[in-house]
């Protein structure tokens, strides 16, 4: 997980910056899968920046902008695994039901995943603060006021399909005394259309707050102030 941070100050301004990566790869297989096919993963980059500075002895300002691009699974995700085809389920037996056959259970699994959830997401955050202290309007304040923007904040899923859509075949065994003898195919199942958008998530945000911590005697104080957001 690389880190990297940086800081320094230039006259009346105090600079910040840092990096994140935490990129996970994740496995999930089970012990009824011949063959590795599950894979999932998590993580990804995140850069931010920060200003701090001190205008007089009454003054100060702050502004940060980050970007995160921390999301799930993507397509280097399943490229790793290398499959093609797909995905093979193999029962010992199968039965007529109705106008098909079913299988009597899972004993075996491997070949693929049926399908490949791509969820990318990323956000990205601006906000500014401003302080202002103030002493002998009857007592003393702290003014304060700032914005919090986000433009951007994705969290989209995507559903590709395998193979071209041709994503399952399930198998018997030909002799359920030897296993050698192999399987033989008995259903299959296509998909159509190959590629989905199965989740549509985007938004952005923005908020503005205006506040008053006033302290008008050692043993009193009031905070007042207002907040809007708009999303």
């Amino acid at each position: 997980q690389p880190f990297f941070k940086i800081s320094s100050k230039f006259g009346n301004h105090d600079v910040q910056g840092f990096y994140q990566h935490d990129r996970l790869l994740l496995s999930g297989d089970r012990e009824y899968n011949y063959e590795p096919i599950l894979n999932n993963s998590t993580g990804g980059p995140l850069y931010s920046g920060k200003v701090t500075s001190g205008w007089g002895s009454s003054v100060t300002t702050t502004f940060t902008a980050s970007y995160n691009g921390k999301g799930g699974s993507d397509a280097s995700t399943f490229e790793k695994l290398g499959l093609t085809g797909p995905q093979i389920i193999i029962h010992n037996n199968a039965t007529p039901s109705g106008a098909t056959l079913q299988g009597t259970g899972r004993i075996l699994e491997g070949g693929n995943l049926q399908s490949y959830n791509f969820q990318p997401a990323s956000q990205t955050i601006v906000r500014g603060d401003l302080t202002y202290y103030k002493d002998g309007w009857f007592g003393n304040h702290e003014f304060q006021t700032g914005f919090f923007y986000a433009p951007r904040n994705t969290y989209n899923q995507d559903t590709q399909y395998v193979n071209d859509g041709f994503v399952l075949e399930e198998h018997r065994l030909d002799d359920v005394n030897n296993i050698a003898a192999g399987t033989i195919p008995f259903r299959r199942r296509y998909q159509t259309p190959v590629d989905l958008r199965t989740r549509q998530a985007e938004d952005r945000d923005f908020a503005f707050y205006v506040q008053d911590s006033w302290r008008t005697h050692p043993r009193l104080s009031l905070n007042l102030g207002f907040r809007a957001l708009k999303a």
